[in-house]
């Protein structure tokens, strides 16, 4: 199977949201594209497999939408975005950015940006394929479907970097985390968190997996996602081991983040049209 060929994207946008500058480099680092000529950028996106990005999702790509010059075709390539990924592969950085050394004279340059990201992205290959292989499997029957995760995850098996094994995600977490938590939480909520919440799980589980206490979770937990999860999650497994989760943790601390009673109207709120959540 041909290795996919990879096109890395930044866009340079001024405070009224028009894209001022593109940046196109390829999978090698080689500069391709700089400058604000739409149609030009349209021939090299012909010639691409997988878009790549730093916040393409939600930053680069709504900015192109509003270019006439694109074609609807360009959203309908697969694209790996970094900024998910290293906040997922690094977890406890608590700073998800770029770092733009070269901006000695504080000027934003995309063909820069875009190097920055292909740099990224090979270290989060990289510290994803150092995970044992059970976690590897773990985070890919969470995550294999998600629009975050699914081109990085084909990405490495055509590559031939990644046998992916489907596991029984129920299963390996009472495996793993049966001595932390009470059996109502698999009882009760697991099985619902799984089927709905599976990208919010998939950043839990790394928290814990890095035997993070209770305030180093509620700080390194990636701000996009839901708050309302995260407290939810930690609720339903209260019975965490103590030392584990609550080292430095004062009782102001943990009173102000479970807000028990909001909390628990907040989430049967969030799902009054599924099946009730239990309080365990």
């Amino acid at each position: 199977m041909p290795t996919p060929k990879l096109l890395i994207l930044d866009t340079e946008v001024n405070h009224k949201g028009k894209i001022e500058c593109v940046g196109l480099i390829d999978e090698e680092g080689n500069n391709l594209y700089k400058g604000d000529n739409m149609s030009a950028m349209v021939a090299y996106l012909r010639h691409w497999d997988i878009l790549v990005g730093h916040n393409i999702l939600k930053h680069d790509l709504q900015f192109l939408l509003q270019a006439k010059e694109i074609p609807i075709s360009l959203y309908q390539k697969p694209i790996i975005d970094t900024l998910w990924l290293s906040s997922l592969m690094f977890i406890r950085y608590p700073y998800h950015a770029l770092i733009k050394d070269y901006k000695l004279d504080k000027t934003n340059d995309p063909v820069q940006d875009a190097k920055l990201c292909l740099e990224l992205l090979k270290q989060c290959e990289s510290e994803f394929l150092s995970f044992a292989p059970e976690i590897q499997n773990l985070l890919f029957t969470l995550l294999e479907k998600t629009p975050q995760f699914q081109t990085f995850f084909e990405y490495l098996i055509q590559k031939g970097l990644f046998n992916p094994q489907i596991i029984e995600i129920k299963a390996e977490l009472r495996q793993r985390f049966s001595s932390l938590v009470q059996e109502s939480f698999f009882d009760e909520v697991c099985d619902h968190f799984i089927s709905e919440c599976k990208l919010e799980l998939a950043y839990v589980l790394r928290l814990l997996l890095l035997k993070c206490n209770l305030i180093e979770i509620f700080r390194f937990y990636p701000p996009g996602l839901s708050k309302i999860f995260l407290k939810w999650m930690i609720f339903s497994m209260h019975s965490f081991n103590i030392k584990f989760m609550m080292q430095s943790v004062s009782s102001k601390d943990i009173s102000d983040m479970m807000n028990l009673e909001a909390l628990k109207q907040q989430m049967e709120k969030k799902f009054l049209s599924k099946k009730s959540l239990k309080r365990p």
